[in-house]
């Protein structure tokens, strides 16, 4: 068959099976979304926005007032900007992003299958055999499932590409592979990060495995540096490209769950489709095909080929008695694949790491960055699927020689029945998705309704009348070191990114994990209520900021009707959003004002704390531990050190029967490590007269909305119930390691009540606030 006329057909084939799979998305690609939850609606959103509205590296759709570089936003550098630099000369190139966008993920499958297809007829595996292998492996390839969130991953075809290149060179070393492998790399890593993380790994195992397959021989040793030196290249230049553009300098390097999410073999060997349930008696119950990060099943026809190939493999043992003769051969170059192949499956198993993986993030930091390690099977899936396919059609070949051309036959027609059989699961996990895809551009659009821009028309106002918007209840996911997520983040995320993406008025919250902490420290003071100067109300401009308010869950009355206090009404978008509109820097003047108002009453009062106003006769309870030591603690000398144990005992605190309120605010300040993600949380138990627990509650650090160097404010409301004597608060590490160093000015006070405390180290503090 001719060369031209295969690979026409095989991409014939992709298509058609790309409009099989995914209809919508294919033939509607300017006006469907794949995914509109959670990380699917923030990627398209990110990448989106830059496009329409940014230019540049620079973001500034999330964390206003700073924005983001765009490479810590999941956006796709690679793609996003040269539409947004070709948009600002050819208009309509804008209009049409999201179909680029959408196409060029679906493209991606086409070239993984050519790539596969080539690799396959490379060793000379017949032609329509080839064709259907490559279209099953790389629509069953586990990559795939990140089209539904992690688009920058999920394009396909770099690893097929370098598996090929990779044997190409070492097959006849000829420069020109690495150069391919390092330009590959290079694309891929402005796709996302993860994939050039990805292949670097891999690229390590094949070079190991190229050394240690050829004894260490001097041209194995050659061969290797050469083919690192190509690929750091790629890692160099990538790298260069975020250092030179970057300005933020306190980005986390420690993230949440480092060396996590493993792959397992439950991922590998069982599967929620069609005959993928088999082994469940030996590795567990199956689950979806989009489901965990190490999803890798590698399918029927290759779990019965593994099978096959140990049979083979102890029958030649036993007859070769101590000879290990392999039952199937194949070349180096592949051999060298395999070996790496399985490498790279320990380490996305989170082997050795599982052993202690706090001694390998600590000691070598590289590893730290590796928070996903079950995406690192990927390699590992399109070796082997490849790999088995060569072998039944090398058993296909020595039928045909044995003139046993019937079981040949059958032999590739069973193993293409179950193929389709398998892959029909993975069709339809993929329909669902698609099957609302049209829906999701509608609404999130609003083709079918009054848009964002027309809706503030009415109210007499432009989009650029507004410097921000602030949704509340407040969420805000930044630097893993905070989590605050208030409220139904999941619709309130949805129903902003579709406001910001209107009118490109930019969002305050935030769902991004790599910021600045220096810039989330800041963000997080704008919810920490009226007696928190919030500094950073000096970068906004005179603009008034929309508050999106999601009516269903209650407010935090303490900080976030701070806002609605301030704010004039604007209407209701839905039954379920009220939107507002507010001037910072009037609030700002206001809670100035509040504030000063506060400090003549606390510097007239003799006390050097207490209660001011009306609360002034209730009960609360300060502790600013200087019993416990002399060192410097939050706000005077001394705090409580923090122990070995995994929890401690904080305070005891006696209530008084003659107490009027009922609903306290209770906060303290954490020393807390400026490394890593882990702060301490907090638990406070109420017992009665004879000593039995009538209440719990729980609040955490990582909720905090005030920080101050290395200092985390801890803070809840909760009932204080009317049998209750006396409470203990607990600390709590949460980790198997230190989170913190000390507490220090723990504060019980009624949540309506202002506390002053005339403190030696931080001059005046209102409601435990530095002023």
């Amino acid at each position: 068959m001719n060369k031209y006329y295969i690979h026409f057909l095989l991409w014939l084939s992709a298509i058609a099976c790309i409009i099989l799979v995914f209809p919508n998305l294919s033939l509607h690609p300017n006006s469907s979304l794949i995914s509109v939850w959670n990380d699917g609606i923030k990627n398209y959103f990110t990448t989106l926005f830059y496009i329409d509205y940014n230019e540049g590296n620079h973001f500034s759709g999330m964390n206003y007032p700073f924005g983001e570089h765009i490479v810590f936003t999941d956006n796709m550098p690679a793609f996003a900007r040269p539409i947004q630099w070709l948009g600002q000369y050819v208009p309509w190139v804008k209009q049409h992003s999201l179909g680029a966008m959408n196409l060029t993920l679906l493209f991606s499958i086409v070239l993984a299958a050519h790539f596969v297809f080539k690799t396959l007829r490379h060793y000379k595996v017949p032609g329509l055999f080839a064709i259907i292998s490559a279209l099953f492996i790389v629509f069953c390839a586990p990559q795939l499932n990140r089209i539904t969130a992690h688009y920058g991953m999920s394009i396909l075809w770099y690893l097929p590409a370098i598996i090929y290149f990779i044997i190409r060179y070492f097959e006849g070393q000829q420069w020109r592979y690495l150069l391919y492998i390092s330009l590959v790399s290079t694309i891929a890593a402005l796709f996302h990060l993860y994939n050039l993380a990805i292949i670097l790994v891999f690229i390590g195992f094949v070079t190991a495995s190229n050394m240690l397959l050829h004894r260490f021989s001097k041209k194995s040793i050659r061969q290797s540096i050469w083919m690192l030196f190509f690929e750091l290249i790629s890692v160099g230049l990538s790298y260069s490209y975020v250092l030179s553009t970057d300005t933020v300098k306190d980005r986390p390097t420690y993230p949440y769950e480092a060396l996590g999410n493993e792959a397992t073999l439950n991922d590998i060997f069982v599967n929620d489709t069609p005959l993928g349930h088999i082994f469940q008696f030996l590795f567990g119950t199956a689950t979806p095909v989009i489901s965990t990060e190490g999803k890798s099943y590698i399918g029927l026809v290759s779990i019965l080929v593994f099978i096959c190939l140990t049979v083979l493999f102890i029958k030649r043992i036993i007859r070769y008695k101590s000879k290990a003769v392999s039952p199937y051969a194949i070349d180096k170059p592949f051999k060298i694949l395999l070996l790496a192949a399985l490498f790279q499956l320990l380490f996305s198993m989170a082997i050795p790491f599982i052993v202690d993986r706090d001694f390998f993030i600590d000691h070598i930091s590289v590893f730290r960055q590796f928070r996903a390690l079950g995406r690192f099977i990927w390699p590992f899936y399109f070796v082997i699927m490849m790999f088995c396919t060569l072998f039944i059609a090398d058993i296909y070949k020595k039928l045909r020689a044995k003139k046993k051309n019937i079981l040949a036959t059958g032999l590739l027609t069973t193993t293409m029945l179950i193929w389709l059989i398998q892959a029909y699961g993975y069709v339809q996990a993929f329909k669902l998705y698609d099957k609302e895809a049209k829906e999701n551009y509608t609404v999130l659009y609003s083709k079918a309704e009054k848009s964002w821009p027309e809706w503030l028309k009415e109210k007499g106002y432009e989009v650029s009348d507004f410097q921000a918007v602030l949704g509340l209840p407040f969420f805000h996911y930044n630097s893993d070191k905070i989590w605050i997520d208030l409220g139904n983040v999941g619709r309130n995320e949805y129903e902003l990114c579709k406001l910001s993406l209107q009118t490109g008025i930019p969002m305050i919250n935030t769902l991004l994990a790599r910021t600045s902490w220096g810039q989330t420290f800041a963000n997080i003071q704008l919810l920490d209520g009226p007696f928190n100067p919030k500094e950073v109300l000096d970068k906004f401009d005179d603009r008034p900021v929309l508050l999106y308010v999601e009516k269903i869950d209650k407010l935090n009355p303490d900080k976030e009707k701070e806002w609605m206090d301030k704010a004039r009404f604007l209407g209701s978008w839905s039954d379920e959003i009220d939107m507002y509109l507010i001037n910072p820097k009037q609030l700002q003047a206001a809670n100035q004002r509040l504030r000063d108002t506060i400090r003549q009453i606390a510097e007239a009062s003799p006390e050097q704390s207490g209660l001011a106003g009306i609360h002034k006769q209730q009960f609360y309870y300060a502790n600013n531990f200087k019993q416990n030591n002399t060192q410097p603690g939050f706000a005077d000398p001394g705090m409580l050190l923090a122990t070995d144990e995994a929890s401690m005992i904080v305070d005891r605190i006696e209530l008084p029967a003659d107490r009027s309120d009922s609903i306290y605010t209770i906060s303290i300040w954490a020393k807390c490590n400026m490394k890593d993600f882990r702060t301490p949380y907090f638990e406070i138990y109420q017992f009665d007269s004879t000593g039995k627990q009538i209440g719990m509650v729980d609040f955490h650090t990582k909720a905090t909305t005030n920080v101050i160097q290395d200092w985390f404010k801890a803070e809840t409301n909760f009932k204080i119930e009317a049998p209750a004597k006396y409470m203990i608060i607990k600390a709590f590490r949460g980790w198997n390691k230190p989170v913190y160093t000390g507490l220090d000015n723990l504060l019980l006070q009624p949540s309506q009540s202002i506390h002053f405390y005339k403190s030696p180290l931080r001059g005046l503090l209102l409601n435990n606030r530095p002023q």
